[in-house]
């Protein structure tokens, strides 16, 4: 069984961004996840910052590469934060 890995902001924008200073490093660490069956986890305020983020920062393309990357994940776990 492998780990449980929280995924956040800053991973997603490395992941989707390829100018992101850390986006190498986001692809190898999103591999390793794979291959070594760990689960990801981040929550739904995670998701909409994450939209936010690469809205002002990234082409419209990007957003949309996200989207379709959470719903391809089938190792995320998307936690809904409530009141």
């Amino acid at each position: 069984m492998g780990y449980k890995i929280f995924a956040d902001t800053s991973w997603f924008k490395g992941l989707i961004d390829n100018k992101d200073g850390f986006h190498e490093q986001a692809i190898e660490l999103l591999e390793r996840i794979n291959v070594e069956e760990n689960d990801l986890i981040t929550t739904n305020f995670i998701i909409d910052e994450t939209f936010t983020l690469l809205r002002q920062r990234c082409p419209k393309e990007r957003v949309k590469e996200f989207y379709d990357l959470i719903g391809e994940m089938s190792k995320l776990t998307i936690v809904r934060v409530g009141v």
